[in-house]
């Protein structure tokens, strides 16, 4: 008797081609695999593990609603365009990528003189990849390993106007930089950096035009001495790890300027991952975005969950190209950032869409942008925003009514961290934020990007809500208004209690209301470490409604309550001033927890319904949190890996 052998790969792959479709969750699955999968086999042979399509996008266009693509292990270089209904995730836990970067060939590297080398990429390159690390892109001075502080700009000093601005350099340019781009912290006032591309070149003097519209408008507070850089032009490109692409081409001055023919060399050529716009209930599941993005415009019902992305928000043009005013036929999207460069991050516009149990990190823009109506972004990571320092560009920016920002961590930002604000004509109405821990924010604006929180506008808030938050390390170097909250221009109509704010050397307030009059009530607050007062207010004129400005049952370690400016008082009582830090559980590690049972904010406070319905002895306690009582916790359960 002859015996025949099969290896075991080959057995469980022709066993493969018999098995039944899969059904999870009572949808029909498809399977893709980048590494055994065949674009060309049928949606029948694509719902058996052992015979999957190779692309994701494959799965999107021949899948229906209602049915489920399971991604194996592998990189994925494209971008997706789903369809309503459908669902896409990674396989149990394999390692699924989504990249919007191609692989240069090394074949394409040729000298371009010195330590630089050139390729021909054709498409517009976001970011570089050497080895799997992000490279700079070129700027003059070149960017050192900090990229929330600006120390190494140099001194100017700006002025003009409209389409004719100018820059003088405290020193002697090094080289043309004409065509490329100019960024300053110029002015008393900057609340956000100035740029604009550069048209002309003499000595030390640029002239600059498509001006961001705060120089465009000549406001004295962006005018003046300050620091500034240049950047998106040949020649910066003077240092390792650098890079730059024009009309075709890409630069590189490789990592210790070796040769990038014996390097993995990646461009991001693409902004998005996937682009679900216009499509409903789109389910991404387990997936590792790098150098992509997530484009829902104009989506319902979407749910991202356990997902992973970095490098999402790239420099982009900032709507340079939109006219001789910069954009300014859309003053949102230019303080912001927007979906046609990607500088708005992972961008949710519709209604009932969820972020959750997910990492988003690394961008010079926003990381999630959030617009519509009952959308929720829910125990997340979100860390490392806003490079280019825009008006309104957070790690967090929100618009639209009844938005949910719930027990996410947030780390590191050059402004603000959650910025819910008047945007694309959306108003801002019942938003509430809580449950986030909120760390090391404002390293480089002044102002409004000075705060942790911010919400601009004359605008009733329709009942918003910010609670059981932690603010800890505002890195400002100016006091002038930096604080945790702040809520400006005659913002109104906001409840603020139970958050716990630990400011910084310069953090003039733990809450600062500008112009509101009415409809504030700060209720249950710990504030320290502030170098003014606790609770700042300011009316540039008119008086206040005491019966609705209130401040209850807080306590902090300096000074409670200040004001600019008013000429009507607000309502205050139940709260306490210079609480000893021996009170407290450890105020250095931001545990504000009462430990001293003599304390007297114990008991100290007053009934307040829906704030305070549950707590323990004769009283409410003052502070955020109530002695013998549920402690909370604020922030996310998800981290970042060590390698993020």
């Amino acid at each position: 008797m002859n015996h025949r052998t099969l290896k075991c790969g080959s057995i469980l792959a022709f066993v493969a081609l018999f098995l039944p479709c899969t059904i999870v969750d009572g949808q029909t699955v498809f399977y893709v695999s980048h590494d055994s999968g065949d674009d060309s086999r049928s949606r029948t042979e694509a719902t058996n593990m052992g015979t999957p399509w190779k692309t994701i996008g494959r799965a999107a266009a021949a899948m229906g609603p209602g049915e489920t693509c399971m991604i194996r292990q592998g990189t994925y270089r494209e971008a997706v365009v789903p369809k309503t209904g459908q669902t896409f995730r990674g396989y149990k836990d394999e390692q699924v990528v989504v990249s919007g970067c191609n692989v240069v060939a090394p074949s394409k590297w040729t000298p371009s003189g010195g330590d630089i080398y050139r390729a021909s990429v054709n498409e517009p390159v976001y970011d570089v990849f050497v080895g799997g690390r992000y490279m700079d892109k070129a700027r003059w001075p070149d960017a050192d390993s900090d990229v929330m502080r600006k120390n190494e700009w140099v001194p100017t000093t700006n002025g003009g106007k409209r389409d004719a601005g100018w820059v003088d350099f405290d020193q002697k340019l090094p080289a043309d930089f004409v065509g490329g781009f100019y960024t300053g912290h110029n002015g008393t006032n900057p609340f956000n950096f100035n740029h604009g591309r550069i048209t002309s070149q003499s000595d030390n003097r640029i002239a600059v035009s498509h001006l961001n519209f705060r120089w465009w408008q000549g406001v004295p507070g962006h005018i003046g001495p300050g620091t500034g850089n240049i950047i998106d032009h040949l020649n910066c490109l003077t240092t390792e790890k650098e890079w730059h692409w024009q009309d075709g081409t890409l630069y590189l001055y490789p990592p210790g300027g070796g040769n990038p023919n014996a390097m993995r060399v990646e461009a991001r050529v693409r902004l998005y991952g996937f682009d679900c716009s216009g499509k409903d209930a789109v389910q991404i599941q387990g997936l590792n975005f790098v150098g992509a993005s997530l484009l829902m415009d104009g989506s319902n019902d979407c749910v991202v969950d356990g997902c992973t992305f970095k490098y999402v928000s790239p420099w982009g043009k900032h709507y340079y190209s939109l006219g001789p005013t910069g954009g300014q036929s859309d003053v949102n999207h230019y303080t912001v950032g927007g979906p046609i460069d990607g500088t708005a991050g992972l961008y949710f516009k519709g209604n009932n869409n969820t972020l959750k149990n997910s990492v988003v990190m690394h961008g010079w823009g926003c990381l999630v942008t959030l617009l519509g109506s009952h959308s929720t972004v829910e125990n997340n990571y979100i860390g490392d925003a806003n490079w280019i320092t825009r008006q309104h560009t957070a790690n967090i920016t929100v618009s639209g009514k009844n938005q949910k920002i719930l027990n996410n961590t947030l780390r590191y930002s050059t402004g603000r961290m959650i910025a819910f604000i008047l945007y694309d004509g959306s108003p801002v109405k019942a938003i509430t934020i809580r449950g986030n821990d909120c760390r090391r924010y404002a390293y480089a604006m002044f102002d409004g990007g000075t705060s942790c929180f911010y919400t601009n506008g004359e605008n009733d808030l329709g009942g918003a809500e910010i609670s059981y938050n932690v603010i800890a390390d505002n890195m400002t170097t100016d006091d002038r208004v930096s604080c945790g909250i702040y809520l400006d221009d005659g913002a109104h109509n906001a409840t603020i209690h139970h958050n716990v704010i630990h400011g910084g050397d310069h953090c003039r307030s733990g809450i600062f209301t500008h112009r509101g009059d009415k409809q504030i009530w700060v209720y249950h607050n710990s504030v320290w470490n502030v170098t003014r007062s606790a609770w700042l207010s300011s009316v540039w004129k008119g008086s206040r409604d005491t019966a609705t400005m209130v401040y209850r049952n807080n306590h902090s370690g300096g000074l409670g309550y200040s004001q600019n400016g008013v000429t009507g008082s607000i309502t205050q009582d139940h709260n306490r001033d210079d609480v000893p830090a021996v009170e407290l559980a450890d105020v250095q590690k931001i545990d504000f927890r009462i430990q001293q049972a003599g304390s007297a904010s114990i008991d100290a406070g007053t009934e307040i319904r829906g704030i305070n319905d549950q707590y323990f002895g004769d009283a409410p306690d003052l502070g955020a949190f109530e002695f013998g009582g549920t402690d909370w916790k604020a922030g996310a359960t998800v981290e970042p890996s060590r390698t993020e």
